[in-house]
């Protein structure tokens, strides 16, 4: 529980607004990059937590 408390505000900022980016574009790879990167970033913070 402790762990999710953490990520859960970094998440709110940073990967919103990002998510908001990928909405916004037009390329859709770069929409589907940023994505990743955010799955990939919290899964990662998740284990190194």
């Amino acid at each position: 529980m402790a762990k999710k408390r953490t990520v859960s505000p970094f998440y709110g900022k940073h990967h919103q607004r990002l998510a908001e980016r990928a909405r916004k574009t037009e390329n859709l790879l770069e929409a589907i990059r940023i994505q990743t990167y955010i799955r990939l970033d919290l899964k990662h913070r998740r284990a190194s937590a």
